[in-house]
């Protein structure tokens, strides 16, 4: 694993902190509740303008569970969990996009066709938690993902909060 760079870490906050997106980055601010920690070396372009991207590809990223994650009931809400799932999912897709002919514009991180949670604990305010992101395969157009949403404690994994499971997919632009 290799830290994300200074331009890798903009791109996530300009990703989630974007004027005109809608709902839990723009309303709530959960994505300033998580940054980015470690990815697995990006793979270089290959001969057809694409990556090798081998499976077990990994992003990880890291953050402490706020009220605007919660319920009234003061537990984290499921959507939390999914829009966390979607969203850094679709980011850490986009870090290897490799130009117009791979997970580039104007589809970068490509587009949602199922995502499936599971849920297993709830967690407290004040906790830190650790996302995982583990691409399980990635052609040109489909990549099957695997999330893991789990709290830590200095560092170590205490529980598994929630599962995601999601398919993107990408077409090259047509213009």
């Amino acid at each position: 694993m290799e830290p994300f760079t200074p331009a890798e870490s903009a791109a996530y906050s300009n990703n989630m902190h974007r004027s005109d997106a809608e709902g839990f980055s723009a309303a709530h601010s959960v994505g300033a509740d998580i940054h980015p920690i470690s990815h697995s070396p990006i793979p270089p372009i290959n001969a057809k303008g694409g990556r090798d991207v081998p499976a077990g590809w990994t992003a990880v990223y890291e953050g402490k569970v706020t009220r605007r994650w919660c319920n009234w009931l003061g537990s984290v809400h499921g959507a939390c969990h999914a829009w966390i799932a979607d969203n850094l999912c679709g980011f850490t897709l986009e870090l290897l996009d490799a130009g117009p002919q791979f997970w580039g514009m104007p589809m970068r991180g490509g587009v949602t066709l199922a995502l499936e949670m599971a849920y297993y604990d709830s967690t407290e305010i004040g906790r830190e938690v650790r996302v995982s992101v583990r691409i399980d395969r990635m052609s040109g157009t489909n990549a099957f993902v695997t999330i893991d949403i789990d709290e830590i404690d200095e560092g170590k994994v205490v529980k598994r909060l929630a599962s995601g499971r999601q398919l993107q997919t990408w077409r090259k632009a047509k213009l």
